[in-house]
């Protein structure tokens, strides 16, 4: 069966997605921070491409939300996705 990921978060801060992606990990979650293809190559930016997507299993995306969720009022440039913007 082949790992689904669906997508919790999109910010444009390597660093902050790594902290989201941390966080979820210390409660547990499998998490992967996705990046436009230029930041993969290069660690600068090129071509104005600068959202970070923070993904997490299939089975966890619901929970993982949830938790994230209940740092939004406390962050609020963290953009949360809802279940019709979810990646595969």
């Amino acid at each position: 069966m082949a790992m689904r990921w669906k997508r919790v978060l999109s910010t444009g801060s390597w660093i902050e997605a790594m902290i989201v992606c941390q966080l979820l990990q210390q409660y547990g979650f499998t998490c992967r921070v996705d990046a436009p293809t230029p930041y993969r190559v290069f660690p600068f930016r090129m071509d104005g491409s600068d959202w970070y997507r923070v993904e997490v299993m299939d089975h966890e995306w619901a929970e993982a939300r949830s938790l994230l969720e209940a740092h939004r009022n406390r962050r609020p440039w963290l953009e949360i996705v809802w279940s019709s913007e979810q990646s595969s």
